[in-house]
């Protein structure tokens, strides 16, 4: 299975990009919301970069459903706390995160 060019959230299609870590500055992952994009840092190892595209997607929902994080949103700590436990669960169900952006996004 590879990871698809987009997702769909709500009914928006989000553009997953790889950039360079310099364009990404100290940042692995963004999500934007007013452009429906979603940038991950290109020279980031399998792992971080699954780990990192589950957690703009989780923002991303949080942004959609509950509002922004300054409002009613989930906060960063929520947002990882989600994505550890969701990244295992999914594992232990053989839905491997990992080799889907691996091959999807090369």
């Amino acid at each position: 299975m590879k990871t698809p060019e987009n997702v769909k959230i709500n009914g928006i299609d989000y553009a997953i990009k790889l950039l360079p870590q310099w364009e990404m500055g100290k940042h692995t992952g963004f999500a934007f919301s007013w452009t429906q994009q979603i940038h991950l840092t290109k020279e980031s190892t399998p792992i971080y970069r699954a780990q990192d595209l589950l957690h703009e997607i989780i923002h991303l929902i949080s942004s959609e459903y509950l509002g922004e994080m300054d409002s009613n949103g989930l906060d960063e700590a929520q947002v990882v706390a989600l994505t550890a436990g969701l990244f295992n669960v999914l594992g232990s169900c053989g839905i491997n995160l990992i080799d889907m952006v691996n091959e999807g996004l090369e």
